[in-house]
């Protein structure tokens, strides 16, 4: 189990540190979909599906702990949400936002 061993190695507070990159992720992904065009839309919603179906899998196996190609797959999908969501209209956080002169 992926969430247990994560959890003695780093404690609670790693575990949800952890949880917290892979929720931002999906829930940035299922929000900024609506608004982007289709095939945007598509790489969107299937790589929050596909980060899904990764946090279930964790529940038999280590998953991408043990593989460093997996991993790169895993942060490289988080990197191409991100990416979609700044292109197709994610609203920045008001400390980010452009000041008017």
């Amino acid at each position: 189990n992926m969430y247990l061993w994560i959890a003695t190695e780093v404690g609670l507070i790693g575990l949800l540190g952890y949880m917290g990159v892979f929720f931002t992720t999906i829930v940035t992904a299922f929000r900024v979909a609506p608004r982007a065009p289709p095939i945007a839309r598509a790489v969107l919603v299937g790589t929050a599906a596909g980060l899904l179906a990764h946090l279930q899998h964790g529940f038999f196996d280590p998953g991408y702990r043990v593989s460093v190609p997996n991993s790169y797959q895993i942060y490289f999908s988080v990197g191409v949400v991100g990416l979609l969501a700044l292109k197709h209209g994610h609203k920045r956080p008001r400390w980010f936002a452009r000041r008017s002169a």
